[in-house]
């Protein structure tokens, strides 16, 4: 250790100083000799020896081109007497005083400081005990510590300054150390500490004890962590206790110290790698106990939703290993919205809402796995609004996994399972579950009702493109409704069979979609269908192609078409009684039709209602209803249709549009 190498050169500077019997110019030769073969370069302005002291002036210690101690005056007071057998003061060491002492630490790109700090792997079996012991006084004034990192991944942690350092103390290894140390940390002011300490190896104890009212978190923390996966950027630290101590301490033993530190931290700010936003406003008492830390029911913001905090990183000691490990709890309700900013993987997701959250991050400090939760009564997601919404979200080495996302959707219940591979290009492997009655479902509302339906679908994909198997039937049995549907990433697409047998009628049909070539192929039977118009839109603020409402009745119909480019086409016949059509009510209609589903062409329509009688040819659409021909009825039963630009009474037959 250095403390060894300091002693050593002390030594051979006594001993050389008995040699030379009076040549006292070869002491200073011998320990710039000694301090070169231990790689230093040690100069003075003035070196004295006699009368049992050595007064030395000017000290410079330099390590290359780094400093490393600098001293006005340092005076070491021995004992000839100490140095033969029999000895009370090892090395003969009496006391050391010292004044404008000015010690720099410089941490290296490889982690290690240009002073050696520990013995390393030194020999492992017993040890010769030195029985005389370290027995000496010290007293410093007026030094100051410097710690330096030219690579440090903070600024605040370049360069640390601790000034006004004076020592006061005794040593006494075989009996009784004890000390007392104090200084300021230098930042925008000056933060004063006290540290005392006492090693009592008779009742076999050994207490450090630090206190300061103002403590310089971040810079001491970037320091000594030196990683860029846990970063302090900002905070003000109060109260730091700190107390190293250890039990079962005998003389000659290298006691094992335990630590316990604590300090109150307000309106600090922390950056974690996981996180693509730093954790603001912290303000809670954080702890380090031996080789872990950790936090207590702090308070913080993360993108600006109100947080609280618990846990820490433990095994610090790793920390150039890169193998610390982090267990942070965080919990809080806010905005979705404001949560997109602090992950990732999150940020392209359109999503909204008040919502209480809870994540946990836990694992080596520069790989760890994310577990979060949110729920809330109302989220938008690409202005589709979803109520009861749940998520579980897993996140690990650019996977995030759906564990599960529920939701409600315009009354229909909606479950995703899977796993989203983010990096280069979006991977999906997902599974999708959706039930609600089919009244709340485009295209089944008018045939189904309230029949509880249940959709199961499996979605592989990479960016935009996927594969989709998936199968829809009735939660009463598929012997009522079913069926099957497959998508495939180079657009095309099948749904077929599909079926529907309830009391409401038959239906029976099948789908092909060939985008590549911007074709279709659709066909639909039906018997003894009763429709009923749907009461309400179903699935806002999402745009599909719409079907006209058909309400009441009993409708039977053989229909088949298909698609070219934008239009769909469709032919076939309906007969249906005492139905509604695009709001047009009809006691019994017989209509063929062919053309496309926007303005679709009826070559013969047959039709009688509460409006009279008509035989000719049409045309209808989601919106309107046009028609040409022979009429048979009543200008009163025209009029919801001639509105109150024409009015008349009476019979009334002929050619009418």
């Amino acid at each position: 250790m250095q403390k060894r190498l300091l002693i050593g050169l002390l030594a051979v500077a006594i001993l050389a100083g008995l040699v030379a019997a009076g040549g006292r110019e070869l002491l200073p030769i011998a320990l710039r000799g000694g301090a070169a073969l231990a790689g230093y370069d040690l100069q003075t302005t003035t070196f004295a020896m006699g009368g049992g002291r050595i007064d030395i002036a000017g000290l410079q210690v330099n390590s290359g081109a780094r400093p490393l101690l600098r001293a006005d005056r340092i005076s070491i007071r021995y004992s000839l007497r100490d140095l033969l057998p029999g000895s009370r003061h090892r090395f003969g060491l009496l006391g050391i005083d010292a004044s404008g002492l000015h010690v720099t630490l410089t941490r290296l790109a490889n982690g290690n400081f240009d002073i050696p700090l520990s013995s390393g792997g030194g020999p492992t079996g017993p040890q010769r005990i030195n029985n005389v012991p370290l027995d000496f006084t010290f007293h410093v004034a007026g030094a100051g510590i410097e710690l330096r990192e030219e690579h440090a991944s903070d600024e605040s942690a370049k360069v640390i300054r601790i000034d006004d350092v004076a020592a006061n103390g005794t040593m006494d290894s075989a009996r009784v150390t004890q000390y007392r140390v104090t200084g300021a940390f230098r930042e925008r002011r000056s933060e004063p500490f006290v540290v005392t300490g006492k090693i009592d190896s008779i009742a076999g104890f050994a207490m450090h004890h630090a206190t300061a009212a103002r403590f310089p978190l971040r810079a001491l923390s970037n320091y000594f962590a030196q990683t860029a996966d846990v970063r302090i950027l900002r905070g003000g630290a109060r109260n730091f206790d700190a107390l190293a101590y250890a039990l079962n301490v005998v003389p000659n033993v290298a006691p094992q110290y335990h630590v316990s530190l604590r300090l109150d931290v307000n309106q600090g700010r922390l950056a974690l790698t996981p996180l693509a936003a730093p954790i603001d406003d912290v303000v809670g008492r954080m702890r380090v106990v031996d080789n872990a830390f950790f936090i207590e029911n702090a308070t913080a913001r993360l993108a600006g939703i109100p947080l609280t905090i618990r846990g820490g990183i433990y095994d610090l000691a790793a920390g150039l290993t890169g193998h610390q490990q982090l267990r942070v709890a965080v919990w809080g309700r806010g905005d979705l919205l404001n949560l997109r900013r602090a992950f990732a993987f999150m940020r392209d997701q359109p999503i909204s809402g008040m919502a209480t959250l809870g994540v946990s991050v836990q694992g080596p400090v520069t790989d760890p796995i994310i577990i979060a939760r949110a729920s809330g009564p109302h989220a938008v997601y690409r202005n589709l609004p979803f109520d009861n919404l749940s998520a579980g979200i897993i996140y690990h080495a650019n996977v995030v996994a759906f564990e599960p996302l529920r939701g409600n959707y315009a009354g229909v219940d909606i479950q995703v399972r899977g796993a989203l591979y983010t990096g280069k290009h979006l991977g999906s492997d997902l599974a999708l579950h959706v039930s609600g009655p089919a009244s709340r479902l485009p295209y089944l509302d008018e045939m189904l009702g309230d029949e509880p339906m249940v959709i199961d679908a499996s979605i592989v994909g990479n960016d935009l493109l996927f594969h989709v198997i998936g199968a829809a039937a009735s939660a009463r049995g598929t012997d009522r409704v079913a069926a099957l549907l497959q998508m495939n990433p180079n657009g095309t697409a099948i749904v077929d069979p599909f079926w529907l047998r309830t009391p409401r009628g038959e239906l029976e049909g099948g789908y092909v979609l060939d985008r590549p070539n911007a074709a279709s192929a659709y066909w639909i039977t039906a018997t003894n269908l009763q429709m009923h118009a749907p009461r309400s839109g179903v699935f806002p603020n999402l745009s599909l192609p719409q079907m006209p409402p058909i309400d009441g009745g009993v409708i039977n119909a053989a229909i088949a078409g298909g698609s070219a480019g934008s239009q769909i086409l469709l032919a076939g016949n309906v007969r249906g009684a005492d139905t509604s059509i695009s709001g047009v009510k009809f006691s019994h209609l017989s209509a063929d039709m062919a053309g496309t589903l926007q303005g679709a062409p009826i070559n013969r329509l047959i039709a009688s209602g509460p409006w009279g009688d008509f035989a000719g040819s049409g045309d209808f659409s989601s919106q309107r209803f046009v028609a040409f021909g022979g009429y048979r009825g009543t200008f009163e039963g025209l009029q919801p249709l001639l509105g109150s630009s024409i009015v008349g009474h009476g019979p009334l037959s002929g050619t009418v549009a």
